[in-house]
């Protein structure tokens, strides 16, 4: 490497021919430092280059290769605290050991950045970032009340980051934070046959984020989702949702309403009892140490549920109304028919009080028991259980 330093009294300092030489490496540099009323300016120039990443990778702790050029212009005033930066970089087949970012960075990718500080707050702009298959712009600035931020980005191959899904997808998020300091925020997913829209606000974000949402989700197809969920899924589902989640998880809520069609989850019970159109309806909230589930149901073909439960220490109750159309399709060898389940407990202290009723489908059943100490080392159960079934063969397999 070499530089060279040139400067006369009353004169901006300058350095230039700042270079560094590698095998497979290079910088480039020149810089002007001049003196005024706000202290130092610093402006210049600064060329990165890497033929070959993979003299990094000891470095990086990861496997690197490809190659990378950026050039970049900058001014800074130290004291003031101020700058402008602008960079723009090309790579090639850039692989960072992550197989969904090095499928995104195959071929060329260019980049062109910007960051500004001025008494006005930052500036952040990624003008573009695009590969063969990837095109991301994003800007966020950023200032004491009334940030903003926008993101789009568009992949033309969803398989690159879900194995499953082909064709393109598309995401468009942007936030808008107001004087009180709470942001409005609003996202768009779109990829084939499912659709995200979502919005809410976010508050405290700098403390314990407060983050408040709403919207629906659609999907024609979930086995798209299959190796995400890293079980088998299918079946489509139309959904609204909405719900709050305090980071420090001292409070959230939610809830859940649309309809699932021929849902399918790999488990050959459930999946019967899910067939057809299957509208539900799920409210549940969790403060503190109060867990609630309110009028809750699931109502389909095959099944209905209802349940309503409220879970506080020691002093918690729950509801359960269940009726299966078809008790051969829960218990493979039993009649066609229905099977109807009720149930309710109450909490004392460490004591739990259930009664129950089922019947249907050649069995019935009358409970009205108490749990001593459920979840202690030495449980009991006292009470009375009356139960009948006309054939027990199908409570054996």
């Amino acid at each position: 490497g070499q530089s060279h330093i040139d400067w006369t009294e009353g004169s901006p300092i300058e350095l230039s021919e700042l270079t560094i030489a590698g095998e497979s490496y290079g910088f480039d540099g020149a810089a002007t430092v001049s003196f005024g009323e706000n202290g130092p300016s610093i402006d210049g120039t600064a060329d990165v280059s890497a033929d070959r990443l993979s003299a990094f990778s000891g470095l990086a702790g990861r496997n690197l290769s490809g190659r990378i050029a950026v050039g970049s212009e900058f001014s800074v005033q130290p004291l003031a605290g101020t700058f402008a930066i602008k960079a723009n970089g090309t790579g090639n087949d850039l692989q960072f050991d992550q197989p969904e970012i090095d499928g995104i960075l195959a071929g060329t990718t260019t980049v062109d950045v910007s960051a500004n500080r001025s008494a006005q707050g930052i500036s952040l702009d990624l003008e573009t970032l695009e590969s063969p298959v990837a095109n991301v712009t994003a800007r966020a600035d950023i200032k004491s009340g009334g940030s903003t931020f926008a993101l789009m980005a568009e992949l033309t191959d969803a398989a690159l980051i879900l194995p499953s899904v082909s064709g393109p997808i598309a995401l468009d998020a942007s936030g808008t934070e107001d004087d009180d300091r709470v942001w409005a925020w609003r996202a768009d997913a779109n990829m084939q046959g499912t659709q995200l829209v979502a919005e809410g606000t976010a508050l405290n974000i700098y403390r314990n984020p407060v983050v408040t949402g709403s919207g629906t989700f659609a999907a024609t197809d979930l086995s798209d989702f299959a190796d995400l969920a890293n079980r088998p899924l299918a079946g489509a589902i139309d959904t609204s949702f909405a719900g709050e989640l305090v980071a420090d998880l001292s409070r959230i809520s939610g809830s859940l309403t649309g309809t699932a069609t021929d849902l399918s989850v790999g488990q050959d019970q459930a999946d019967a009892l899910l067939t057809g159109e299957v509208d539900f309806n799920i409210q549940a909230s969790r403060a503190g140490q109060v867990l609630s589930i309110r009028n809750s149901t699931i109502k389909g073909p095959m099944l209905s549920l209802t349940t309503d439960a409220i879970l506080v220490p020691e002093a918690g109750q729950f509801k359960f109304d269940g009726q299966i159309t078809d008790a051969s399709k829960l218990l493979p060898g039993a009649p066609a028919e229905p099977l109807r389940l009720t149930a309710e407990g109450q909490q004392d202290g460490r004591d739990w009080n259930v009664q129950a009723d089922a019947a249907g489908a050649g069995l019935t059943l009358l409970a009205d028991v108490t749990a001593l100490d459920l979840l202690g080392a030495d449980p009991e159960i006292d009470g009375r259980i009356t139960a009948s079934a006309s054939d027990l063969a199908p409570l054996s397999t």
